[in-house]
């Protein structure tokens, strides 16, 4: 079994090092081919792209530059920055130089990880063997359950409805059929 390497800038030199020796302040040299092994900031890079579908999902590669951009008044915040490639998205092309600003457990894919296994890693039982889940879901998965509440509530209500709609039709003298 083989540990992965990457280059980092150690003492004025590029060296390689063990991926999880990498620490927070060195700098990393990353090209074609290589999975970024903590969250950087970018401060060179030349033809740039990674792909990010690891964090965010999105299938197309992502280009990536070393230049801050303002932000526009009423734009919404980037989800990932242009500036920043982020630990586990490989690149796919281009040459980048960035400072490591999280590692391990604190990069965003280790606080995924971490709301995924929720703070204590357990889980709770509240009836029977169903787990409790609900402090460890993404917001993806809340906004799913309260989706999935208000389509059973309205299919409740149609449920209810139909039938006390029909009793009232056929009560009333004009919509009754011949009998």
């Amino acid at each position: 079994m083989t540990q992965a390497n990457i280059y980092v800038v150690r003492d004025g030199k590029e060296v390689q090092v063990p991926v999880p020796s990498v620490v927070s302040g060195d700098i990393v040299v990353l090209g074609t081919g290589d999975v970024v092994p903590a969250d950087l900031r970018l401060f060179e890079a030349k033809d740039f792209k990674v792909s990010e579908m690891a964090l965010t999902g999105e299938p197309d590669d992502v280009a990536k530059t070393s230049k801050v951009k303002e932000k526009k008044d009423g734009q919404p915040e980037k989800l990932t920055p242009e500036t920043m490639a982020f630990s586990g998205c490989s690149i796919t092309s281009g040459l980048g130089r960035g400072l490591v600003t999280d590692t391990g457990m604190n990069t965003r894919i280790g606080r995924i990880a971490k709301l995924i296994a929720g703070e204590d890693g357990g889980q709770k039982t509240t009836c029977f063997c169903f787990p409790d889940t609900s402090g460890s879901q993404t917001p993806l998965q809340q906004n799913l359950n309260k989706l999935g509440a208000r389509i059973g509530v309205l299919a409740i209500v149609v449920c209810v409805s139909c039938p006390a709609i029909g009793n009232v039709m056929w009560q009333s003298p004009g919509c009754r059929v011949l009998s």
